[in-house]
C-alpha cells in the first residue's frame, strides 16, 4: 500500500522560470534586484531575457558564494525545470568607455596594469594604466591611454622597452585585401570593390565608437581591429590593436 505522504502527481506552472546560480561575493556586491540578465541553454539559438529577482543576503556556508535568482518568461516552454543553463547578468554600463583586449594587459594587479604602446616611430614602450570594468575579452581603461593608440596584445611579456617593431595587418584585413585583389582581377567594380578597399586600409583600423561596455558573466563586445607587430631585432613576436572608444 502506498504511503499517504507520497504524491500521486505534481502540477507545475512553467510560464515563468527561475535560474539559480552561486557567484563570488565581490561580483554579487555589484548586482541589484531588477538588473537585466539572460538565460542561455544548449540547443537554443538565442538567450532568453530575464531579470534578477533575488540576491541572497547571506553567504553559502560551504562555498562562501552568494545565491542569485534570475526570473524569465517561458511562454514557449523552452526552459524546463531541472535543466542546466548559463546566466549572464549586466551589473553596470558605462558610456564612452575606452577599451582594449584584456590580453594587452601585463603585470595586472587589482586595477593597476601595464600595456606596451607602439608610437608613430614603431617603438613599443611600457605604460602604466588604470583598468575598470572587464567585459568578456575586453577591459575598460580608465586612465593612461587615448583612443586610437596602438597597443601590443600578443607577445608583450618579455618585450624590451623602446623595442622597434614592424606593424602587419591582421589576418582579417589581409583576407579583405586578398578579396579586393581577386575582385580587381575578375573585373568587379563599384561599391563592392570600394568596400573591400576601406576594410583593407590600415589608416582606418580601430573604430572610435563601438557600443556599451558592461560587466557581465557573458557578453559579446565588438572586437578591435588589430595588427601584428614583429620586432626588427631579436625581441619576441607580438600582435597589436588600437584602443577603442565605446559609447
Amino acid at each position: 500500500m502506498a504511503s499517504t505522504a507520497t504524491p500521486l502527481l505534481t502540477v507545475m506552472d512553467i510560464s515563468q522560470v527561475i535560474a539559480k546560480a552561486h557567484i563570488p561575493q565581490s561580483d554579487a556586491l555589484q548586482l541589484h534586484k531588477g538588473d537585466p540578465a539572460t538565460i542561455s541553454l544548449a540547443g537554443l539559438e538565442k538567450p532568453i531575457n530575464g531579470k534578477v529577482s533575488l540576491i541572497s543576503p547571506a553567504l553559502d556556508p560551504n562555498s562562501t558564494t552568494v545565491e542569485v535568482w534570475v526570473q524569465a518568461p517561458n511562454a514557449n516552454q523552452l526552459l524546463r525545470p531541472g535543466t542546466t543553463a548559463q546566466i549572464a547578468i549586466t551589473a553596470a554600463t558605462i558610456k564612452d568607455a575606452l577599451v582594449v583586449p584584456s590580453a594587452a594587459l601585463i603585470n595586472a594587479k587589482g586595477d593597476a596594469a601595464q600595456v606596451m604602446v607602439v608610437d608613430d616611430k614603431n617603438q613599443a614602450s611600457s605604460r602604466d594604466v588604470k583598468t575598470g570594468i572587464q567585459s568578456g575579452p575586453q577591459v575598460q581603461i580608465v586612465s593612461g591611454l587615448k583612443p586610437g593608440e596602438v597597443v601590443v596584445t600578443e607577445g608583450a611579456y618579455g618585450l624590451p622597452d623602446k623595442t622597434k617593431v614592424k606593424i602587419e595587418k591582421p589576418e582579417s584585413e589581409s583576407a579583405s585585401a586578398g578579396a579586393k585583389d581577386d575582385d580587381a582581377k575578375s573585373g568587379k567594380t563599384g561599391d563592392d570593390a570600394k568596400a573591400g578597399t576601406d576594410k583593407a586600409n590600415p589608416d582606418k583600423a580601430g573604430a572610435d565608437k563601438a557600443g556599451d561596455a558592461g560587466k557581465s558573466a557573458k557578453s559579446k563586445p565588438s572586437a578591435g581591429n588589430g595588427a601584428k607587430a614583429k620586432p626588427d631585432a631579436s625581441s619576441k613576436k607580438g600582435r597589436t590593436t588600437q584602443s577603442q572608444r565605446q559609447e
